[in-house]
């Protein structure tokens, strides 16, 4: 089975210079273990499943492309575990892409950065551009994983409305 090696941390704010945005939009169809999601990025639909928490996951059978029906579909069986965001990346000097991400709605307050590694060993050099906002490392901290986020944010929304 394929394994995803990411780390994660925390920022301060959003970098300056990072250029041009992506939106994604992503839900849960099974926000536990494993987890499956379904996602929006520009123009482009995925089915995704991982297993596993922290530094290194089962990737499943990986991403997989869907069309944007099927996206429609699904996308409304993730009532109660969505989440908007807009991604940045950033590739450091050694080829590693640096994906920066800034959360939307009530999370807006939110940047992370993370790396996705060949080797669990591996210590990255991180990017100058991102290194001056970086508060700490979140990569085993289970708050600061989407499907969580997702989660606490339609709790969230729920304890507003009543």
């Amino acid at each position: 089975m394929p394994k995803e090696i990411e780390r994660q941390w925390l920022l301060t704010r959003l970098p300056e210079g990072l250029g041009e945005g992506t939106e994604i939009i992503q839900g849960y169809l099974a926000p536990g273990d494993p987890e499956v999601r379904v996602r929006r990025k520009s123009n482009r639909f995925f089915l995704t499943q991982k297993k596993g928490e922290g530094l290194v996951r089962d990737e499943g059978k990986g991403e997989v492309e869907i069309s944007a029906d099927d996206f429609e579909i699904l996308w409304p069986l993730t009532v109660g575990a969505q989440l908007r965001k807009f991604r940045y990346c950033v590739t450091s000097p050694v080829g590693l892409v640096w994906e920066v991400d800034v959360y939307g709605d009530r999370l807006a307050f939110l940047f992370v950065v993370e790396v996705e590694l060949s080797e669990e060993g591996r210590i990255p050099c991180i990017p100058e551009l991102v290194r001056p906002y970086i508060v700490r490392e979140v990569t085993n901290d289970l708050r600061y994983q989407d499907k969580n986020l997702a989660v606490m944010l339609n709790e969230f929304k729920k304890a507003l409305k009543s």
